[in-house]
């Protein structure tokens, strides 16, 4: 009888001990669920923010493009048309002098509204691209808050992240996420290039070597090739 009462309360207070290591257990890969959840919330806006702020930067860059474009055009023409007049006592100076000399308003015209779509466009987008450097971080914590909340609110009871990312300008040059601003210079080679490589793509290594030499012309001119924009 006695044996039979132990063993009952052994049995019983075992049960009650693989009951406790199992609920802890599932404590345990719940919180880490939970974390894990918070955390790749986190992550995934973070990328979202980066992947924006590069398609971004892709389009500022082709917008100028179109100024760079027809700024070679024009310096082109004025070369051309230079050396065609000074040459214009033959008959081919004088044809190419007579042609340059009409194309030069039609090119003009072009810079002028090409200038226009960089001045307008290009600040709009890099007050936005900074913008959600600085916004995105929170936008992530508040994601993150809200998957603790809702998806794991047994046993978790809120959640978040504690980054960098959420101070901008801390160091002075960072905006909140992992990018900082770059000198104008920068974008407008960058225009220069990829109008150097639509033009001599075709010409191998020779066309991105002349490419390059482009964008470092470009980039050493920027108030010439790359207008007003350079102020934003």
């Amino acid at each position: 009888m006695v044996v039979g009462v132990f063993m009952a309360a052994f049995l019983v207070g075992s049960l009650w001990y693989i009951i406790g290591i199992g609920d802890a257990i599932l404590y345990r890969q719940r919180m880490q669920d939970g974390a894990d959840a918070v955390a790749f919330a986190a992550a995934v806006y973070h990328a979202r923010g980066m992947n924006i702020i590069a398609m971004i930067n892709i389009i500022m860059a082709a917008i100028l493009a179109i100024l760079v474009a027809f700024k070679l055009v024009q310096l082109m023409n004025t070369i051309a048309m230079a050396i065609s007049c000074a040459l214009s006592w033959t008959g081919v100076g004088a044809a190419i002098c007579g042609f340059t000399t009409n194309l030069a308003p039609w090119i003009n015209k072009a810079v002028q509204i090409a200038e226009k779509l960089v001045n307008t466009t290009l600040p709009v987008l890099s007050k936005t691209q900074v913008g959600i450097a600085v916004a995105m971080p929170w936008v992530a914590q508040g994601k993150a808050a809200y998957i603790a909340s809702t998806q794991y609110t047994e046993p978790v009871q809120g959640g978040g992240f504690v980054s960098v990312s959420l101070v901008p300008f801390v160091p002075k040059e960072r905006l909140g996420l992992p990018v900082e601003e770059d000198e104008f210079s920068f974008l407008c080679e960058k225009a220069g290039t990829y109008v150097g490589e639509l033009v001599f793509s075709p010409f191998g290594k020779f066309g991105g070597w002349v490419a390059g030499v482009i964008g470092s012309i470009v980039s050493t001119f920027p108030g010439y090739f790359c207008g007003e924009s350079g102020g934003w």
